[in-house]
């Protein structure tokens, strides 16, 4: 029971680290944001280790599942268009991702973890998640009051009724996720999933609103 609470806590610092990342690269100010950040990175982490302990989906494949969520929370989030939140999504996924690949095998490298048990909840997987947490926060910082990142006009493309598509897409993948939930009776799941879940929904309603 630790070890699962110990997991949903340290994958939600991971989750931070690439949203923080993730902003900073495109000159977004993170603590602007950071309550929504920390919303969001709390039902990322509870998403992951429900794929994980209930589905048995490989932790590899975990973070390519949360993505359409992610592009869903950024368009929420910055008020930025569709095609941007998924530029931005897929540029800073992969820079996460290759950045924590080379810290992985330097961990490995040096004997500090073994990558054949990072798929296991051990704590090799803990010291993972919390390097990868300090390492990017410590870059975040860096670029940020560096002045380092992109910038250019992210509301370009904006199509009308793009609101509406994405809060669809969201309320059925969330009703998906929580039959499939049900059928295997995972109610503590559904009850600790279904929370968040409705608040994504509430801010995707309540951005469309002031929207129109």
């Amino acid at each position: 029971m630790l070890d699962n609470a110990l997991y949903i806590f340290l994958s939600a610092l991971e989750s931070i680290a690439l949203l923080v990342f993730m902003f900073t690269i495109f000159r977004f100010n993170p603590f602007s944001y950071s309550l929504q950040i920390v919303f969001f990175s709390f039902f990322s982490a509870l998403l992951s280790f429900v794929l994980k302990t209930e589905f048995q989906i490989e932790q590899y494949l975990i973070p390519l599942m949360l993505l359409p969520f992610l592009i869903i929370y950024l368009f929420s989030t910055l008020n930025i268009s569709i095609l941007y939140s998924i530029i931005v999504t897929g540029i800073s996924f992969i820079s996460f991702a290759l950045c924590q690949s080379i810290l992985v095998s330097i961990l490995d490298l040096i004997g500090v973890i073994s990558i054949g048990k990072l798929h296991l909840i051990s704590i090799d997987m803990f010291i993972n998640f919390s390097t990868t947490f300090i390492f990017f926060m410590l870059i975040s910082h860096f670029l940020y009051y560096k002045g380092y990142g992109f910038t250019f006009d992210m509301n370009k493309f904006k199509f009308k009724g793009e609101e509406i598509i994405i809060l669809t897409l969201l309320f059925f993948s969330t009703v998906v996720l929580l039959i499939s939930l049900y059928i295997n009776n995972s109610w503590l799941a559904i009850v600790l999933l279904f929370i968040p879940a409705a608040f994504l929904i509430y801010f995707s309603i309540k951005k469309e609103m002031r929207d129109i």
